[in-house]
């Protein structure tokens, strides 16, 4: 019995070790017009857990195995999640007739990562607050909104979370993106407004 407990204890502790979730976003191009606008995005990660030095740029969760010790769950290839909200945000706006650059007359949009994070054993909870914020070229704020959710996702006692997290995260992931631009009037209004 003892054998089997120690297997047990470390086939959960070594499967999850390591890992990480691909976060590629794939944006549906939306039906209509190409925008004449050009967009700057700027995002900036102001996680207290990433900005005091707990956890790296591209820490996105962690998994709890055996005894509920945690193990770091990173983006692919260690990307930071900043660096990888941009640039599927520079995709967002493409696929919804907006030119991303930076040209004088570009309108800026600027995303602070407040949180974003989960926290996985069996069951998984993902949250994030992300906020968003339009100015036009000269600065001047046109729109800003805060954009929040949570979510239990359901593995397995067998299992654990990982299978469901690593299908789910990026199901979330796109579904935040959307939620800050393509889904949010006052910001597509804003970013539309000549």
């Amino acid at each position: 019995m003892k054998n089997f407990l120690l297997v047990f204890v470390v086939a959960l502790t070594g499967c999850v070790a390591g890992q990480n979730i691909n976060l590629q976003y794939d944006p549906t191009p939306k039906q209509g017009t190409v925008l004449h606008q050009t967009v700057a995005v700027t995002v900036e990660d102001k996680r207290s857990y990433v900005t005091d030095g707990d956890k790296k740029p591209w820490y996105i969760g962690h998994y709890r195995a055996g005894f509920g010790n945690t193990w770091d769950v990173t983006t692919r290839d260690k990307v930071p999640f900043a660096t990888q909200v941009k640039a599927d945000l520079q995709k967002e706006l493409t696929s919804l007739g907006f030119t991303e650059g930076s040209d004088s007359h570009a309108k800026r949009v600027t995303v602070v990562i407040k949180d974003w994070n989960f926290d996985a054993m069996v069951n998984g909870k993902l949250w994030y607050d992300l906020e968003i914020t339009v100015q036009s070229s000269d600065g001047a704020v046109l729109a800003t909104s805060d954009v929040k959710d949570q979510r239990v996702i359901k593995g397995s006692f067998w299992t654990g979370a990982k299978g469901a997290m690593t299908e789910e995260v990026p199901v979330m992931y796109g579904e935040a993106l959307q939620a800050l631009i393509r889904n949010n009037a006052p910001i597509m209004e804003a970013l539309r407004k000549t």
